[in-house]
């Protein structure tokens, strides 16, 4: 009995020592930003909340300042807040802030492989051939845009065979989106009745939520030690095993169109898709195999993944927003119907005569803040930052929500007001705080690629439809469904009416 009481006051022991330990390592970085002292273990739980990671990052700001330190976990963190603080680092000092932090609920499937997790060397590599392969294949030029005009004229049609009923339009946009994706990574849309291809979007869109939910925040918060001590736990979760049944559909779908690629590979043909430029670029180094092959596969997922999601969640709460506000849909329209009438199909050409709608999606997204923590970053070097030693390696999350609602460039940022980004004459004008696709050398490669589609796509429904909702516009809540790692938009249903 007394022998176990003994092993018992000895474990208790090592754990006391080991808690102290974990809580006690931040202190070696003692100049870091100033924030709230951690708990042992613990770090900041006690200001940050899964759930509300967000809106606790910025009460801490409003008492710390624009730059300042919390600790998720026993790992500490440093936090940028604001346009003057993260243009200062993402554009400033652009290679130091360069690198790729964690994100959590992804590291175990990514491992720094992949365009989007990449680091170093790798990652240059990854970003100079991926670039220059889309824009060979169209992106950003006229053959890109011709794309997206056919894909927005397919959309059209499936919104028309609704006749009008109710729905929830989040599957027919993000096919839509994705099919734009696909053709540049594939060389070939999916039919929208296609099981597989809906299989894959859906996938896309639970990635999104599974890392932006509750369980989603608490990972990202125990990503030290606690995090792999509790390991066994993460692994028998629900929410883990749907996330993992996501990326394998994805890696899946991605994986069959690879093979069928290299099966009728023609070396001496001109380059369809990005994936056949990629398999004649293996086959010139000859690296038929390992990282290379492993990094190509999921920059392709991560290709995807982005390239559904993104635009797809912002046109369906700038869709939200319409029936929130009917009468700027009737403004919009009456401008597209005295600047193109009902015949001819929006161009990109057509965005200048187009102040008002422009200015809406821009506030669409400034409103939304889609990823309002960013995509978090890690230093590649020691550097001074705002007479901060920062040592190599530390994880940075650039609050992009804090950007987009900065009050000291977007007067009551709260409301929803698109005339913001128009001038006393009703032109448009910019705002160098509307940052939406992040800064520096890490910002975001398809952005070109994603506001052509937001406005083609949108300018073009339009033109074709009058929305309409079951519910009067003040039921209409717009509170994002899950805040986390994204705002994902509310639920909500509408018809599409012939216009």
């Amino acid at each position: 009995m007394a022998l176990g009481l003994g092993v018992v006051s000895l474990l208790l022991l090592l754990l006391v020592l080991l808690v102290l330990l974990l809580g006690f390592r931040g202190r070696r970085f003692s100049r870091l930003p100033p924030g709230p002292p951690p708990l042992p273990l613990l770090g900041n739980l006690g200001q940050l909340w899964p759930g509300a990671l967000y809106p606790g990052l910025l009460q801490l700001s409003a008492k710390y300042g624009p730059v300042f330190t919390v600790h998720l976990g026993s790992r500490p963190v440093v936090i940028l807040s604001g346009y003057e603080a993260i243009k200062e680092a993402l554009v400033d000092q652009a290679e130091a802030f360069s690198g790729r932090g964690k994100v959590a609920t992804l590291e175990k499937t990514f491992n720094e492989h992949g365009i989007f997790f990449a680091n170093g060397e790798q990652w240059k590599y990854l970003r100079k051939f991926t670039t220059l392969s889309l824009r060979n294949l169209g992106m950003g030029k006229k053959e890109g845009e011709e794309q997206i005009q056919e894909e927005a004229r397919y959309l059209v049609g499936a919104l028309q065979n609704t006749q009008g009923s109710l729905l929830d339009p989040s599957l027919l946009l993000s096919q839509a989106i994705s099919n734009v994706t696909c053709i540049l990574l594939f060389g070939s849309r999916f039919d929208y009745e296609d099981e597989d291809f809906r299989a894959v979007v859906l996938a896309a869109a639970g990635i999104l939520k599974e890392m932006s939910t509750s369980w989603g925040q608490l990972c990202e918060m125990f990503l030290g030690p606690l995090y792999y001590l509790s390991g066994i736990l993460r692994y028998l979760s629900a929410p883990h095993n749907r996330l993992t049944d996501h990326l394998s559909t994805l890696a899946t779908f991605v994986s069959s169109q690879i093979q069928q690629h290299q099966e009728k590979l023609d070396l001496q043909a001109p380059v369809q898709d990005f994936v056949d430029d990629f398999l004649l670029k293996m086959s010139q180094e000859e690296k038929d195999s390992g990282s290379g092959h492993t990094d190509f596969l999921l920059t392709a997922v991560n290709l995807l993944f982005g390239g559904t999601v993104t635009v797809s969640a912002t046109l369906k709460y700038a869709f939200l927003l319409l029936l929130k506000y009917p009468e700027v849909q009737d403004r919009i329209q009456e401008e597209l119907s005295r600047e193109l009438g009902r015949e001819r199909a929006p161009s990109l050409a057509d965005r200048g005569h187009l102040p008002y709608t422009d200015a809406f999606l821009h506030e669409v997204q400034r409103f939304l803040a889609l990823l309002p923590m960013g995509v978090p970053r890690a230093l590649t070097k020691p550097i001074s930052f705002r007479g901060y030693d920062l040592p190599q390696g530390i994880e940075v999350f650039p609050l992009l929500g804090s950007v987009l609602h900065d009050p000291a460039f977007f007067e009551r940022p709260e409301e929803f007001n698109p005339s913001r980004f128009l001038d006393a004459d009703g032109r448009f004008k910019k705002n160098e705080a509307f940052l939406p696709f992040s800064l520096g050398k890490r910002i975001c490669l398809g952005e070109g690629l994603a506001r052509t589609e937001l406005f083609l796509f949108f300018t073009t429904i339009l033109q074709n439809f009058s929305l309409e909702s079951p519910s009067p516009p003040e039921a209409l809540s717009l509170q994002p469904a899950i805040s986390g790692f994204a705002n994902i938009p509310p639920t909500f249903q509408l018809r599409f009416r012939p216009y």
